[in-house]
């Protein structure tokens, strides 16, 4: 088995993978020593990727404006409220806060833009991982499982990269940022002028969201139901076939199932690898959009017993965009995840 899984090892080759890797992360980072760490039970070599957590405080560092925001809405929003409670001109007062809802709009979004920002840079790294990752996964599979399963698995996933990063950045993400501009704009005025306009925006980006999973998942489940069983007729055919040859028939079946065992170990390893380096490049996206989003909720929070209720409902707005955001970034990384999980699941 260990001469097999070591044969089978040279066939790949992962330098393609590890500069991906080493231009998203900045840091050295060996699809290969992890794979084989992974297969012998040896996570000792997992403790190089402490830099995620190293990069995660960075994040928090470099977002330490957020913080100066969090003072400046909650100065201006108690002088606003000081200044107008003994303000008898109701004009002058509304110009005054006119022009304290634009400061705090700009400062919404441009945390917000940031925010989209990372986003799409993450979804680009993302599909970038994932093109230099299937053709090597593609040949595990080949290895493992058989030749239909393989080719099934490059194609489907290649047009799934595509599909994605087209959904997310083209529809998704622009879908949301309009949502979150027209209830910034609503909140202006005393009536919901364009609140039903951001809520067409936000079912738009909700009804793509579900038919994309539901596609996917689907397509998904369905290539890993039909391929795989073919390839498993095809290979126990073989395998019969081979053990019914009088002399050397159990002796040809029973490397068979050596090398069988050896090549699933090693496709089930680059399975567990790829999903692990699918959790290293979203988990600092997902812990910057969960820190806009408790920011902007605890923020709505502080401000409604002493602001305006429209102040409060630029928050809110910001909060529900943040909250589609992670919906979104969480259905692109997934749906990856789902894709390499249920190959792995088949092992004959």
């Amino acid at each position: 088995m260990e001469d097999y899984k070591n044969q089978i090892l040279q066939q790949f080759t992962f330098g393609e993978i590890d500069q991906v890797l080493s231009d998203i992360l900045k840091e050295p980072l060996s699809f290969g020593d992890i794979l084989k760490a992974v297969i012998t039970g040896d996570f000792t070599m997992l403790e190089g990727i402490e830099f995620i957590s190293k990069n995660m405080v960075q994040q928090l560092i470099q977002d330490k404006n957020l913080i100066l925001y969090i003072f400046i809405l909650c100065l201006v929003a108690s002088l606003y409220t000081v200044f107008t409670t003994n303000l008898k001109d109701k004009q002058v007062s509304e110009t005054f806060f006119y022009v304290v809802y634009i400061m705090i709009t700009l400062l919404l979004m441009k945390g917000f833009g940031e925010l989209l920002a990372t986003v799409r840079q993450g979804a680009v790294n993302l599909s970038m991982f994932m093109k230099v990752l299937i053709p090597s996964y593609s040949l595990g599979i080949a290895f493992s499982v058989g030749y239909e399963s393989a080719t099934g698995f490059y194609q489907c996933n290649l047009m799934m990269i595509s599909i994605l990063s087209d959904l997310l950045c083209v529809v998704l993400l622009p879908a949301i940022e309009i949502f979150v501009v027209l209830r910034l704009l609503n909140q202006l005025f005393m009536d919901d002028y364009t609140k039903a306009m951001a809520d067409v925006f936000l079912k738009i980006c909700s009804f793509f969201l579900k038919v994309a999973m539901s596609a996917l998942i689907g397509m998904q489940v369905i290539q890993s139901m039909v391929l795989p069983a073919i390839d498993t007729f095809k290979n126990a055919a073989f395998t019969k076939g081979a053990m019914a040859i009088p002399g050397i028939g159990n002796s040809i079946g029973a490397v068979t199932e050596l090398f069988m065992g050896a090549a699933i170990l090693v496709k089930n390893g680059m399975g567990v690898v790829a999903i692990m380096i699918i959790i290293i490049l979203v988990l600092p996206i997902f812990f910057k959009i969960f820190l806009y989003i408790a920011v902007f909720k605890i923020l709505a929070a502080l401000l409604q017993p002493v602001s305006d209720k429209r102040l409060t409902g630029c928050m809110e707005s910001v909060w529900e965009g943040g909250i589609m955001v992670l919906k979104c970034s969480g259905m692109v990384a997934g749906m990856f995840m789902i894709s390499i999980a249920l190959i792995a699941m088949k092992t004959k």
